[in-house]
């Protein structure tokens, strides 16, 4: 037992042992680097790469003179830089470079793609802080330099356009005037871009014939839109959605109804865009009713008109007339009421229905979850007319109706709004 426990500690001592050396190499060869300074950041980088390969065999064949080795060799891989100080610190290496005498001042010239005037002065005010950073970059290094890092400079350059210019990519050229070196940037997308808008249109106050307009203009007004990259579309989404809707409200012919429009914009290489628009001033709706699995209750035609204004501040008031006529027999339901907003989405009223000459009260939920809406009616015998409904489309919608009056008192009903 005594020697199995000797050979054990043993083996156990000796792999100790060799991981300890191995760690003192690996930190040994760790700590030896090469340190470049008098430079840009990223050149300094570029040059410490290039020499920590050369220095790396200077330290292990141990040569003679390697001060003037590692100068040669400078000269020989950076030529528009000149050394002007080298120290040895043990294994590490430190090196002073400046630019050659012949350096100019450089100028940045940046050839913007072509956009509507919006887009460009979005473009512009992203890449504005680009020119000034890429002409530090370069600042006083001649065109030599640039023969060997122009690589480096346009990995890095990338780097800076990507955070600026989201989805975007930078092509460099790189020339000489008689004063100055000029570097001259174009942009172009990148993958993925903006192929197609997927639109969808929504509105409480609107009807759907007067809505067609504004699809034929919102198809011309996102023409613009098309082939911008997905990331830099992302990035300005609220600017361009704001700039979407006031074109449209701008161009809608159908603006004498003072109509406020509203866009959601989901970038995607098919953009998915929720239009939403809402008059101010009217409300106008119109709407076929077909109930299913309820005998004795036939379609009907329903036309909503108001009128909205705001007599207090903060009190929006709406005067409306409603007509619903049933297609059977022509029967006309009329209503005149008023209805007020309680809170956001929720309207509440009264009106007065004829012939039957009745008063009811009335509320209204015009958004409970999204795509989802209800209301209901009273009377004073304890009469009710209740339903909530869901949008499948911007034209149509499912509804789980409920009327107290009918011995069928729950049925479903398709809504078509016109």
């Amino acid at each position: 037992m005594n020697v199995f426990l000797r050979v054990v500690l043993r083996t156990l001592w000796a792999s100790v042992v060799l991981v300890m050396a191995v760690a003192f190499l690996m930190n040994k060869e760790a700590c030896a680097f090469v340190k470049v300074e008098g430079v840009q950041p990223w050149l300094a980088e570029v040059t410490e790469r290039s020499l920590d390969a050369v220095w790396s065999e200077a330290v292990k064949r141990s040569l003679p003179n390697r001060d003037a080795v590692l100068k040669l060799v400078a000269k020989r891989l950076f030529p528009g830089l000149v050394v002007e100080d080298l120290r040895e610190d043990g294994d590490n290496l430190y090196v002073r470079f400046a630019p050659s005498q012949d350096g100019k001042q450089w100028k940045a010239v940046f050839n913007y793609p072509k956009l509507s005037p919006f887009l460009s002065r979005l473009f512009e005010k992203d890449a504005q802080a680009l020119r000034g950073k890429f002409e530090e970059m370069l600042d006083h290094l001649s065109f030599d330099v640039l023969r060997w890092s122009s690589g480096a400079f346009q990995e890095k350059a990338e780097g800076m356009i990507e955070s600026s210019l989201p989805g975007w990519k930078g092509a460099f050229v790189f020339s000489t005037e008689e004063e100055s070196f000029v570097l001259e940037v174009s942009f172009t997308p990148k993958d993925p871009i903006v192929v197609a808008f997927r639109t969808s249109f929504s509105s409480l106050t609107i009807p759907n014939i007067l809505q067609a307009d504004l699809e034929e203009e919102t198809l011309e007004v996102l023409s613009d839109y098309i082939g911008l990259p997905v990331q830099w579309v992302s990035k300005h989404k609220k600017d361009i959605s704001r700039q979407v809707a006031s074109s449209l409200e701008e161009k809608w012919q159908a603006r004498k109804l003072k109509g406020k429009v509203e866009v959601d914009l989901t970038p995607q290489a098919v953009s998915s865009m929720k239009v939403n628009v809402e008059s101010q001033k009217y409300v106008l709706r119109a709407w076929l009713t077909t109930y299913i699995g309820s005998e004795g209750r036939y379609p009907e035609v329903g036309i909503h008109f108001g009128r909205r204004t705001v007599p207090l501040s903060g009190f929006d008031l709406e005067l409306y007339g409603e007509g619903i006529v049933r297609v059977d027999n022509g029967d006309l339901e009329s209503r005149l009421g008023a209805r007020w907003l309680l809170w956001k989405d929720v309207w509440v009223g009264a009106e007065r229905v004829f012939p039957d000459d009745e008063y009811w009260g009335r509320v209204w939920f015009d958004k409970i979850l999204d795509g989802v809406y209800g209301w209901a009616r009273f009377n004073e015998e304890n009469e009710v007319e209740a339903a909530v409904g869901w949008r499948l489309r911007e034209h149509i919608s499912w509804e789980l109706f409920y009327d107290s009056r009918e011995e069928d008192e729950f049925c479903v009903r398709l809504v078509g709004n016109l």
